[in-house]
């Protein structure tokens, strides 16, 4: 079955023959699917939500969660309306687990909170530098999660992060045109710099400032993948510093310059994530 993908701004995929390592970034609103689900999927909720429609049932799966995805299953997953979505996953092939594992899996839940352990091993699977000799590296990091999300799936599950980080969220995407500091956006959800701070740390991995500019830079990304507006455009409506700030961050993020990534998305075109992306 085609899988369709919406509001998809950026993707960071390892690859060895049995198992894969991947990241996504959604604008609010985004999708994919529906897609049949070819192997055992853990998909790590980090920032937003998602409802997810498996063979008609619904599934909501919360920021800071973990989601088993099984295959053979028809999915569509529609991320948070009104937040910008990153999470990553680890699929497997059934000849990579082990009977004795596949028997645990179906009798456990489908969600689990994202540990520290957990986030860790894909993190270092996201980081792996692909060649012939990383395979079997892979793969017993892939088992290593499946094992992980086993032991923590008898956890609570982590709840949502506060109004507080929701709120400033809600700030960066009204303003992002905007140039405003850390206290400005702390102020805007009556708290201080250092707290909030503390907040976005604890609940998504990130500070508030570097999380801006990545969400600036995945708009911008969008933009250039979806419009033929100019650079210097896209970088004003971004809230950027200058065309040049625009081109060195979109570089750094997705390793390519500005032009070569309006190509390349014309090129490829969705069609690139088919079978990647959960």
């Amino acid at each position: 079955m085609p899988s369709g993908v919406e509001k998809l701004t950026g993707i960071n995929v390892r690859t060895s023959t049995l198992v894969h390592f991947g990241e996504a970034h959604y604008l609010a609103g985004g999708s994919c699917g529906p897609r049949t689900q070819q192997e055992f999927q853990l998909v790590l909720m980090m920032t937003g939500s998602a409802k997810v429609l498996v063979d008609g049932e619904m599934i909501i799966v919360r920021e800071r969660q973990c989601a088993a995805m099984y295959p053979g299953k028809v999915e569509f997953w529609q991320f948070s309306p009104d937040l910008p979505v990153r999470h990553t996953w680890v699929a497997l092939k059934l000849a990579a687990i082990s009977e004795d594992r596949l028997r645990r899996i179906e009798l456990s839940p489908r969600l689990a909170p994202v540990t520290n352990r957990l986030l860790s091993i894909v993190e270092l699977g996201l980081g792996t530098s692909l060649s012939g000799s990383t395979e079997r590296w892979l793969e017993a990091l892939a088992v290593s999660a499946v094992e992980c999300f086993l032991l923590d799936s008898t956890t609570k599950v982590a709840s949502e992060p506060p109004d507080a980080v929701r709120g400033a969220l809600r700030y960066m995407e009204a303003h992002l045109q905007e140039s405003f500091d850390l206290a400005v956006l702390a102020a805007s959800v009556g708290m201080s710099a250092q707290h909030l701070t503390r907040m976005f740390r604890q609940h998504l991995g990130d500070s508030p400032m570097h999380y801006l500019w990545r969400l600036r830079a995945e708009r911008g990304a969008t933009l250039l993948e979806e419009t033929s507006l100019r650079v210097s455009e896209i970088s004003h409506r971004t809230g950027f510093q200058s065309p040049s700030h625009f081109s060195r961050l979109i570089q750094s993020v997705y390793g390519l310059s500005p032009r070569e990534l309006r190509i390349s998305s014309r090129q490829d075109g969705p069609d690139r994530l088919r079978g990647v992306l959960p």
